[in-house]
C-alpha cells in the first residue's frame, strides 16, 4: 500500500531559472560579510561560520547524504522539534529565508501582499536554490496565515505537512492537544522515513541538542561584556549557521569561538571619556532577521552601535531553551519536547503574549542596553499589531524604542540609516 506521500496529487510546479538570482544573493552576502570582516578585532573563529553561511561545503554534504539514501526535512520556525528528526536518522534544515532576489519569482504564484520571508523561501524552491531545494519533506507550523496557506503551494514542489499550533499557551487547556499533535507528527515522520522512533535514539537526540544549547549560552554570556566582545552581526551569523550545520560540529566550533572571546581584548578603545566614546548598546526584538538580509543589523552597527542581545526567533529564541526532561521514559521525553517547543516561545501568533515584553525588559536590564529596536517585516500583521503594546510598556519603563518597518529589499537603506542615526544621537544625549 502506498503512503500518502506517494499518492498525493500534485500539479506541475512553476519553475524559474535561478542563475541571476543566485549571483545577486551571493553579491548581497559578500557585501555584508566584507563589512563584518573589516571590523577591528573580529574573532578568527568566525571564519568557520562564514563558510557555513556562504560556501557550498555544507550543501555538498547534504547532497551526498541524500545520494546515500538519507532524508532531509525542512522546518519552518522553532515549533517543529529537531529532536524528532535527528532521532529518526534524518537531517533537519531551517528553511526560513531572507533573500530579496527570491521574492519576485514567488509573487508569480503567491499573493503579493504576504510576508516577504515566506515569499523568499518559496521563491528559492521555485528556482532550485539553497537548502529548501534539498528537502525531501517540509513541516510547516500554522504560526501565521502566510505560512499556513503557502504550504499548499509548496506541496506542488515537495511533500509538505502542517503542524497545528494552539492559539494560547495554557498548560491545562492546550498542552494535552499540543502533545497529541507532536505524537501525530511522530507518526507522519515515521511513515516518511520508514523508521520507528526509538526511546534510546530520542534520548540521544535530546542530549545532542542540550550540548548545543550549553555552547550557545556561553556566546550569550559573552555578549554581556562592556565593551563588547562580538558584534551583533557576527553573533547572529554564528547562530544561524545552526540552521543547516551538523549540531555536534556546530557545538564544537561554538566552544572554540567562546574560548576566543573569553580572552579577547575589548573591541573598542574607551581610553577617553568612557561614557561618550562607548558604542550604544541595543536590544533587537520583533520579526526575524535572516541571512543575507543583514540590512538592519549592518545599519545599526555601521552607525556606531552594537546589538548586544535579541529576542529573535531566528536568533536567541532558537537556541536558548533546552528540552527539560523530568522522566526519561518515551512519554516523558515527548511531553518535554512538546513543552519546550511551545511555551518558551514569545511569537505574536499567540493571543496573549506578555512574555515578549517581559523578555525585552529583562534583556535590556541584563545587558545594560541603551535602547531597543523593534523590527517589523512589512506585511507581517502579527508583529505590526504587537508593536504598540510593546511601545507603551517600554515607554512606561523609560526604555527608548525605535520601530522599524522594512522588507528584504535594499531600497530603503538610506532612509533606515537616517532614522537609526537620529535614534542613536537621541539616546547618546540622554541624561
Amino acid at each position: 500500500m502506498k503512503s500518502i506521500f506517494e499518492t498525493r496529487y500534485r500539479r506541475a510546479p512553476v519553475r524559474r531559472d535561478g542563475t541571476a538570482a543566485a549571483a545577486e544573493i551571493a553579491r548581497i552576502g559578500r557585501r555584508y560579510l566584507d563589512a563584518m570582516r573589516a571590523r577591528p578585532g573580529r574573532p578568527a573563529a568566525m571564519g568557520y561560520f562564514d563558510e557555513i553561511m556562504t560556501g557550498e561545503k555544507r550543501l555538498d554534504e547534504i547532497r551526498e547524504f541524500r545520494r546515500g539514501g538519507g532524508k532531509v526535512i525542512g522546518l519552518y520556525c522553532n515549533f517543529v522539534p529537531e529532536e524528532l528528526v535527528h532521532a529518526l536518522g534524518a537531517l533537519p534544515v531551517r528553511i526560513c529565508a531572507g533573500a530579496s532576489p527570491a521574492v519576485a519569482p514567488a509573487e508569480e504564484v503567491l499573493a503579493r501582499d504576504v510576508c516577504p520571508m515566506v515569499k523568499s523561501s518559496f521563491g528559492l524552491r521555485m528556482m532550485g536554490l539553497s537548502y529548501i531545494s534539498e528537502c525531501d519533506l517540509v513541516v510547516v507550523p500554522t504560526s501565521c496565515d502566510a505560512k499556513k496557506k503557502s504550504s499548499r503551494f509548496l506541496d506542488q514542489y515537495v511533500p509538505t505537512i502542517t503542524l497545528d499550533l494552539p492559539q494560547e499557551k495554557n498548560y491545562e487547556k492546550n498542552l494535552p492537544a499540543w502533545t497529541r499533535e507532536i505524537r501525530h507528527l511522530v507518526g507522519r515522520l515515521e511513515e516518511f522515513t520508514g523508521r520507528k522512533l526509538r526511546k534510546d535514539a530520542l534520548a540521544s537526540a535530546i542530549r545532542l541538542l542540550h550540548r548545543r544549547t550549553e555552547a550557545f549560552r556561553k556566546l550569550h554570556e559573552a555578549r554581556k561584556r562592556n565593551p563588547y566582545a562580538i558584534s551583533g552581526r557576527d553573533a547572529l551569523l554564528a547562530m544561524q549557521a545552526s540552521f543547516h550545520d551538523d549540531p555536534a560540529r556546530w557545538t564544537a566550533q561554538m566552544e572554540i569561538l567562546s574560548a576566543e572571546l573569553s580572552v579577547a581584548k575589548p573591541t573598542v578603545d574607551v581610553s577617553a571619556d568612557a561614557e561618550t566614546s562607548r558604542p550604544r548598546r541595543i536590544v533587537l526584538t520583533g520579526a526575524p532577521v535572516i541571512w543575507p538580509n543583514w540590512k538592519l543589523l549592518h545599519t545599526i552597527e555601521e552607525a556606531g552601535a552594537v546589538v548586544v542581545a535579541d529576542t529573535l526567533c531566528s536568533g536567541t529564541q532558537r537556541l536558548f531553551d533546552p528540552v527539560e526532561v523530568d522522566e526519561w521514559t518515551f512519554d516523558g521525553m515527548l511531553r518535554a519536547i512538546a513543552v519546550r517547543h511551545l511555551f518558551p516561545s514569545i511569537c505574536p501568533c499567540f493571543i496573549e503574549n506578555a512574555e515578549h515584553i517581559d523578555r525585552v525588559i529583562e534583556l535590556a536590564d541584563e545587558f545594560k542596553a541603551d535602547g531597543v529596536v523593534y523590527h517589523t517585516l512589512r506585511l507581517c500583521q502579527l508583529f505590526d499589531m504587537e508593536y504598540n503594546h510593546v511601545a507603551a510598556s517600554l515607554r512606561d519603563k523609560g526604555l527608548p524604542l525605535l520601530g522599524i518597518t522594512t522588507d528584504l529589499s535594499l531600497e530603503d537603506e538610506e532612509q533606515l540609516k537616517t532614522r537609526v542615526e537620529a535614534f542613536l544621537e537621541m539616546i547618546g544625549g540622554r541624561g
